[in-house]
């Protein structure tokens, strides 16, 4: 198998002699062709407008810039493209595209979740099922977890030792499968008696 598509198209192939399965109607593949339309769209805006931020930030800081160029220089060369294996050697450069990714924010608004048990965050009881709207930014620039958050700083993802840190708080994307009053007590770090109360 190599990937969503064929995922996809076995599934239809497995399910074909089942009546009621939802996998042997004409309209799946029609789902399919939209699915993989979305991906694709998806895929396409987030990486052209991370590319956009990311020139726009080399053009106005020169010095990221020469440091980011000399680096892919020495380590690269111009001999050959750039590989994953380079990854861990270009620290300055993956740090740098982590910053662009912080402070230019494209996923604002994340996918909706749904909270998993009845929750008391601070004031405000969210009770279980409630669809709740994640917000990014209130992370990504959180003066406590940035200093000062709105200062482009590729070297807040370097550590002391010279290697990318990353943050448990740096989530362009957000996350995975979320279940709320669990994983939001253990992001942001905030301690209760009550597991499901966040002060």
């Amino acid at each position: 198998m190599e990937d969503f598509v064929d995922a996809f198209l076995l599934e239809m192939k497995n399910k074909r002699d089942q009546k009621h399965s939802t996998f042997t109607s004409e309209y799946t593949i029609k789902q399919l062709i939209k699915t993989v339309s979305d991906v694709f769209v998806t895929g396409t805006e987030t990486t052209t407008t991370t590319i956009t931020w990311a020139v726009l930030y080399l053009t106005a800081k020169q010095d990221i810039q020469a440091r980011v160029f000399r680096k892919i220089n020495a380590i690269v060369g111009k001999d050959r493209l750039p590989s994953l294996q380079d990854k861990h050697y270009l620290v300055c450069t993956e740090a740098f595209i982590m910053e662009v990714l912080r402070v230019c924010n494209i996923a604002t608004v994340n996918l909706p979740h749904t909270c998993a048990v009845d929750t008391k965050l601070r004031d405000f009881d969210i009770p279980k099922g409630t669809t709740l709207l994640p917000d990014i930014d209130s992370m990504l620039f959180d003066p406590e977890i940035w200093g000062d958050p709105e200062e482009f700083r590729p070297e807040i993802f370097i550590s002391e030792e010279g290697t990318v840190t990353k943050q448990e708080e740096f989530i362009p994307f957000f996350t995975g499968r979320i279940i709320f009053s669990t994983n939001y007590s253990i992001t942001f770090s905030m301690r209760s008696k009550n597991p499901y109360e966040i002060n």
